[in-house]
C-alpha cells in the first residue's frame, strides 16, 4: 500500500511525542494564541518522479518543517539553551537515516536546522521513498467499465444540429 503524505506527518508527530511525551503539536495551522511550549509540523514541498533504474516505480519525496516553540516570559524571552537542546533531540530522530512510516522505514535526512528567534527552533527534513508505479496507474478493467458507462449513456439518435453539419464536419 502506498505511503501518503499524511502517513509521514503522523510518523513525525509520533516521533516527537516519543521524545517529548505529552507535547502539544500543531499541524499545518497555528492558532493565534497557541500554547507554549509546543511543536508545529507542516509539509512544505512534495515531488514525485519516475525512479531511476527501474521502470516500475516512482520516487516520492516530501520536505517537512518541524518547529519547536519554547515558553516565554512577559518580555517575550525564552531560554535559547533549551531551544538548542530541543533542536538536538529532534535531529536525533533522523540520526539512523530513516523514519518508520506505516510498515516501512523510509529514507530521512535533515536539510536544514536553525534557531529562528529567541523562542523558536526549526528543523527541515526530507523524506524519500519508492512506490510501485501500479499504485498510480489506472486499472484497465475499471477504465473499460467507465468507458462502457459513458458510451451507453450517449444519445446517438439526434444528428448534429444543421449549423454543425458543414463541409468541415466529419459526418459529411
Amino acid at each position: 500500500m502506498a505511503i501518503k503524505l499524511n502517513d509521514c506527518m503522523n510518523a513525525l508527530e509520533l516521533e516527537i511525542l516519543r521524545i517529548f511525551p505529552g507535547a502539544t503539536i500543531y499541524r499545518n495551522v497555528m492558532p493565534k494564541n497557541f500554547q507554549r511550549p509546543s511543536f508545529y509540523v507542516e509539509m512544505v514541498k512534495f515531488s514525485m518522479v519516475p525512479a531511476e533504474g527501474t521502470p516500475c516505480a516512482v520516487c516520492r519525496s516530501g520536505k517537512f518543517r518541524l518547529v519547536a516553540f519554547e515558553a516565554i516570559d512577559d518580555y517575550h524571552n525564552s531560554q535559547v539553551d533549551d531551544l538548542d537542546d530541543k533542536l538536538d533531540r529532534l535531529a536525533g530522530i533522523f540520526a539512523p537515516g530513516f523514519l518508520p512510516v506505516e510498515d516501512r522505514a523510509i529514507h530521512a535526512g535533515i536539510t536544514d536546522g536553525q534557531i529562528l528567534s529567541t523562542d523558536a527552533a526549526e528543523l527541515t527534513v526530507e523524506l524519500t521513498w519508492l512506490e510501485d508505479l501500479a499504485d498510480y496507474v489506472p486499472d484497465p478493467e475499471e477504465d473499460a467499465e467507465t468507458l462502457e458507462a459513458i458510451v451507453s449513456n450517449l444519445d446517438t439518435s439526434d444528428p448534429l444540429p444543421q449549423s454543425r453539419q458543414g463541409r468541415d464536419s466529419p459526418l459529411v
